[in-house]
């Protein structure tokens, strides 16, 4: 039962970021086909926003030592 509620947590979650960050309450999409596609766009920015903090952690030391000088360099 736990595990049901974690996942309908992420499924709002979802919705929440859906509606308010990717403005998904403010398309008007006259024909379908357009909707179904921007939908699909939405729902993978949406489903990697809320995996992102999970499968990826900022190693501060490793941004200044390889990626910073690297980027600067050139």
């Amino acid at each position: 039962m736990k595990q049901f509620y974690q996942w309908r947590w992420k499924v709002e979650e979802f919705h929440k970021a859906w509606k308010s960050g990717c403005g998904g309450e403010a398309l008007r999409m006259p024909f379908a086909d357009n909707l179904r596609r921007t939908l699909q766009i939405m729902a993978f920015v949406g489903v990697y926003s809320l995996l992102a903090p999970d499968i990826y952690v900022w190693d501060d030391q490793k941004f200044k030592t390889e990626i910073l000088p690297s980027a600067t360099s050139g």
